[in-house]
Parts: C-alpha cells; structure tokens; sequence
C-alpha cells in the first residue's frame, strides 16, 4: 500500500486473509503467516522500515518504489509484484525483478493484468490512462 492507494485494498486483504487461513486448515498448516498492510512514509525512520521488511516473507506490492524495499527482505523471501494494466514491465523496464535476482536467495514473481476489460474508478482517471500504452 502506498500514498496513491490501491482502488480495491479491502478485497485484495480479504483474499490474502482467506488465503492464509485455508493454508492454516491444510495438513501441516502454516500458522505463523499474518496479513498486514504497510505504507513507509518519507517521515518514517529508516530502523522501522529494515524491522518491517526483516518480518517479511512475503511481500506483495504494486510495481513503484516500494519494492526497492525488497533488498531488505530476509534470505527465502518471496516478492510479488503487481503490473498495471498495459504496462509492459516484461520487456520495457524489469528493474525490481533484476534487483531480487541479485539478492540471489529472493524469489520475484510478477502479475500482470491479462484483461482489456477495465472498470475505471472515475471519468478523469478513464481519460488519463485509457490512452496509455504499454510503455507508459
């Protein structure tokens, strides 16, 4: 999570909750997994941002300078990030994703939205991004 926000946070914990709980219920559960949503601030001392990352195992986040964070992830960390819609992170610019392969014990899985269809949250974000291409 992060100052510009992610239109469907809610859903995307209720899916992570109900994701670890079924994971908890399965044979050889896993128990020690908790959902938290984290927003470093710029005001945010630096000794709290490596705590919160040294407590991640997973990190999931949309492609921006949050995943930069990922350096500071324990060994046998996973990090997911998300790509916008028609945004050609595979090919155009796969900075984070080079960044774990560097760190060598961090895993990077990306997703990207493989739908056209898209429910924009107003009118002025439909006429600014609807035009984008996958560079953009």
């Amino acid at each position: 999570m992060d100052e510009a926000g992610v239109s469907n946070a809610r859903e995307v914990l209720e899916a992570l909750q109900h994701t670890i709980q079924r994971l908890a219920s399965g044979p050889g559960g896993i128990t020690r997994l908790r959902v938290r949503p984290y927003s470093a601030t710029i005001g945010a001392p630096l000794g709290s941002m490596v705590k919160r990352m040294a407590q991640t195992k997973v990190l999931i986040a949309r492609h921006g300078p949050l995943l930069g964070m990922a350096a500071l992830l324990p060994p046998g960390s996973i990090v997911v990030e998300l790509l916008p819609h028609r945004y050609d992170g595979f090919s155009s610019f796969d900075l984070f994703h080079t960044m774990s392969g560097w760190l060598g014990d961090v895993s990077h899985l990306t997703l990207a939205a493989n739908s056209t269809d898209v429910t924009y949250t107003s009118e002025d974000d439909k006429q600014r991004y609807e035009p984008w291409t996958g560079g953009e």
